[in-house]
């Protein structure tokens, strides 16, 4: 059996997140790792991702909505002094989809500035940095035939 598809484009705001795993500043890394060390942050990376995951669930729960995200793991290089630093982050990303939020755009930013309060009390960061952008979704829905 042959299906058509039919394609909708909406005009929506693209979020991320950027979140600190670990607290403060009390931890610093510099860029000289070892093989054990490299491994063991990497570990310990994918322990504090699949927290950020069931946190988000959690808090679809609590704010009874279902908040669509992209969660991965990432670097951000630094330098304090001329000491090179780096920090790992985890990014929450992702698009107002109307299929899910039936809200505005205003509300929408409202539901991720208070996602991203409550993932940094849970991680203990003194900031968590939030940006938005225009964006275009589009969704490719498959038609069974007529």
């Amino acid at each position: 059996m042959i299906s058509t598809s039919k394609y909708s484009e909406f005009k929506t705001t693209y979020f991320e997140i950027t979140l600190g795993v670990f607290p403060g500043y009390n931890v610093k890394y510099n860029n000289s790792t070892s093989l054990l060390k490299y491994l063991k942050e990497t570990i310990v990376l994918e322990i504090k991702k699949n927290q950020v995951t069931r946190l988000l669930m959690a808090l679809n729960e609590k704010f009874n909505v279902i908040f669509p995200a992209r969660i991965s793991k990432a670097t951000i290089p630094y330098k304090h002094g001329k000491t090179p630093l780096y920090e790992p982050v985890i990014i929450i990303s992702g698009e107002r989809n109307p299929r899910y939020f039936k809200g505005t755009d205003e509300e929408w930013r409202a539901l991720v500035k208070k996602y991203a309060e409550h993932l940094g009390e849970e991680f203990q960061q003194k900031r968590v940095y939030v940006s938005f952008k225009e964006s275009t979704l589009g969704i490719l829905k498959n038609q069974e035939p007529h």
